[in-house]
């Protein structure tokens, strides 16, 4: 083989072939520009760059992770957290990396500046319409009414603020993914999952849509826009991800990563599937990405082009 990996895109129905390590990889897609020109390659290069290597090296771990009965026993004989599947200081920077794949991709930032978008439009919108209320002015009423009609264009939202705040929202996701959710790895017996340009899936069987990423969902409920506090989007998209039933990444052909919430009393290990069931996963990924990777026979599962197989979704 060659260790290209076959590409489909929804959109244009098209298949091609593609390095893995170049995968919806955009340079230098989270610098941030500095005053005098520069750009601050810190964020992308060290902190998010940082967790994808340090993943990278756990992902022997993860494959090797022993069934619940097991890993549960070795749980408390190391002494580590009793959600989880690695080491404390590996499972924080899995946590992190999580977080990161969920806010750091062109999807995210393209729904973050649509939501800003239609959230400014809407708020200018109910100003008319407050005004229209009050006014008597035939004159002043066709104005407003045609104001009503027009569509709003709004500037983008400053690269700077976008960048530090999918850094930001890294750290407080991850924390949480580390605090409130039961972890869990799937292995089917065959090298058959996908992996998407939105390689983390969402789902909540309460919320609208159920299933999707986090860009997605947070955009059909309102929650992104930089037009409103700071805070307050992060706590919204926080909201998201804590309130979420079930989260999906697969991390290999044969290998996914899935986070429960605690009520759902699933116990962490490793949980052996038929080829079959990876259909609930490709599904899933399906439904929250464009683009999504099949894997071709013979390629390994741990390293690709140098680069972790986790990474699908990423910037350098």
């Amino acid at each position: 083989m060659d260790g290209t990996i076959e590409v489909f895109d929804r959109r244009s129905r098209e298949l091609s072939t593609e390095d893995p390590a170049e995968f919806d990889r955009v340079e230098d897609f989270n610098a941030i520009p500095a005053q005098d020109g520069s750009n601050d390659l810190w964020l992308e290069r060290e902190l998010f760059a940082g967790l994808e290597d340090a993943v990278a090296r756990y992902l022997i771990q993860l494959e090797n992770v022993q069934p619940p009965k097991s890993h549960v026993g070795r749980l408390a004989k190391e002494d580590w957290h009793l959600l989880h599947l690695l080491a404390p200081k590996h499972n924080v920077r899995l946590a992190m990396f999580l977080g990161a794949q969920m806010v750091r991709s062109p999807a995210w930032r393209d729904a973050l500046q649509r939501g800003t978008a239609v959230d400014m439009e809407q708020k200018m919108k109910e100003g008319v319409r407050q005004d229209l209320a009050d006014a008597t002015d035939p004159t002043e009423i066709a104005k407003l009414e045609e104001l009503l009609g027009v569509r709003y264009l709004t500037t983008q939202a400053p690269k700077k603020l976008m960048v530090e705040l999918s850094g930001h929202l890294a750290y407080r996701v991850g924390k949480m993914l580390y605090e409130r959710f039961l972890w869990s790895v799937h292995r089917f017996s065959e090298p058959v999952l996908v992996i998407g340009n939105e390689p983390v899936v969402l789902s909540n069987r309460t919320s609208s849509p159920g299933i999707g990423s986090l860009s997605q969902i947070a955009m059909a409920q309102g929650a992104l826009s930089v037009y409103v506090p700071l805070e307050e989007l992060v706590e919204k998209v926080v909201g998201i991800v804590a309130s979420s039933e079930r989260i999906v990444m697969p991390f290999g052909p044969s290998h996914g990563l899935v986070l429960n919430r605690l009520e759902h009393l699933r116990p962490p290990g490793r949980y052996d599937h038929p080829t079959e069931f990876a259909e609930v996963f490709n599904s899933m990924i399906a439904l929250s990405s464009t683009r999504w990777a099949a894997w071709q026979p013979g390629m390994e599962p741990q390293i690709l082009g140098g680069e972790s197989t986790a990474s699908a979704t990423r910037a350098s």
